[in-house]
């Protein structure tokens, strides 16, 4: 079956991107050159495969993801801390954003929640 919807991307003809891409090419570039890439500077996070420690997710589409569902959390986090009087509802939702931390994935994300999580399921709103 064909596809609904489908879009074609040429990075070398994107004026945005040039061919750019944000993992590092270099065949000496250690962990250490990604934790540089991945260094908060102020308040800006940076997020992309150029930013996964070790092989897990390195020059892959789910590396960016999980890299940005990393900085995302860690944002959150920052603007968004529990206050005395906040509503069961937020409440709930800074819990559910607290159990995607603190797993043995990359980032130290809890990948099977974090992923139940984007896929729309019941699990993580539940707990």
């Amino acid at each position: 079956q064909a596809p609904l919807q489908f879009s074609v991307t040429r990075w070398a003809q994107d004026p945005f991107a040039l061919g750019a891409c944000s993992e590092i090419q270099s065949p000496d570039a250690t962990c250490d050159d990604r934790e540089i890439c991945g260094a908060t500077e102020g308040t800006v996070l940076f997020a992309g495969e150029a930013t996964i420690l070790g092989h897990v997710g390195a020059q892959c589409t789910h590396g960016a993801l999980l890299s940005g569902a990393a900085a995302a959390l860690k944002l959150y986090h920052r603007v968004a801390p529990l206050v005395p009087g906040e509503s069961a509802e937020e409440h709930r939702k800074a819990q559910v954003a607290a159990s995607l931390f603190g797993g043995d994935g990359p980032l130290d994300l809890n990948v099977d929640t974090l992923v139940d999580v984007l896929l729309g399921g019941n699990s993580a709103m539940e707990q």
